[in-house]
């Protein structure tokens, strides 16, 4: 397993490329989530409903219960969650990739449907992306914007969306903001999602996304995407939001509970920092100064 938690003084030691070394004060915490690099003969197949690949390509999941906490008062352990989440990320794709299997002991969807990604009454899961690693206020505003400055604001330079098992209308994925009719459909972005069991009930879902510096709801073509290259500090969140009981509110469990400047959705200083873990098999991108031992990717956990 990893050391917990990763020093981000570790991190600056490790990055020999000034070019490649992005300032990691802008957002929360004192730690560096990995995510792994896959060659593209083994980008994770978001189709086929199974983690065993999950095992096989990345050295461990990225992610696990005891990462998760809450500040809600009178909040229960993230233990009770069950959850593995595993990272990834490819260079010639240029996207995220995230698996999870999360076992929650009572699943509550009371999801009347019609306004994703905010699925209000229900067990969900949110991820966040800040690809540039530039922290400030993505969402909630401009509070005296005009009509099409809102637009042009939410979710411009760093992103949200949010996952939930079953919907009315089927609609189990969504982007926060305008441009949902686009940034949250291939080939920028898609999900895969299964329950399996009643109380306890298994959440299995696999995703990808596409980071943007700047995301312009009137479409790709004038929006411009994050580069993503090995070294890379990103901005990185998951929320996970569970309701024990029917009619709650539910709990939102963070990856860090140091939210500095709440709320959590609409300041990307509340991301974490995520590393872009290089590999050296397959048709990676071979980064000379990684800190992988090139005869043995198992050991990519003795260079952090």
């Amino acid at each position: 397993m990893l050391n917990r938690p990763l020093i981000v003084a570790n991190w600056i030691c490790l990055c020999m490329v000034p070019a490649l070394c992005v300032d990691v004060a802008a957002h929360v915490g004192d730690r560096i989530i990995p995510i792994y690099e896959v060659p593209s003969s083994d980008i994770p197949q978001i189709d086929d409903f199974s983690l065993f690949e999950w095992e096989n390509i990345v050295p461990e999941p990225s992610l696990e219960s005891q990462d998760f906490s809450s500040l809600q008062i009178g909040s229960p352990s993230s233990d009770d969650l069950a959850t593995r989440i595993y990272l990834a990320w490819n260079m010639a794709t240029q996207r995220l990739y995230m698996g999870m299997q999360q076992t929650d002991d009572f699943y509550i969807n009371e999801y009347a449907g019609g306004d994703p990604p905010n699925f209000f009454g229900a067990d969900y899961v949110e991820f966040f992306v800040d690809g540039d690693h530039s922290g400030g206020q993505y969402a909630c505003g401009p509070p005296d914007g005009t009509p099409e400055q809102v637009k042009l604001y939410v979710g411009a330079q760093a992103q949200r969306y949010a996952v939930i098992a079953e919907a009315p209308d089927a609609i189990v994925f969504g982007f926060e903001g305008f441009a949902n009719g686009w940034a949250s459909l291939p080939p920028w972005a898609d999900v895969r999602i299964r329950q399996i069991g009643v109380e306890p009930t298994e959440t299995q879902l696999e995703l990808f996304t596409t980071p943007w510096d700047n995301l312009n709801w009137n479409g790709p073509d004038v929006s411009v995407r994050s580069v993503l290259q090995a070294h890379n500090i990103i901005g990185l969140q998951i929320g996970i939001i569970d309701h024990d009981a029917s009619g709650s509110g539910g709990i939102r469990f963070s990856i860090s509970s140091l939210l500095e400047r709440p709320p959590l959705v609409c300041f990307a200083e509340n991301f974490v920092d995520a590393r872009l873990v290089p590999c050296e098999r397959g048709d990676c991108t071979q980064a000379r100064d990684s800190s992988v031992r090139a005869d043995s990717w198992g050991r990519i956990k003795a260079g952090m």
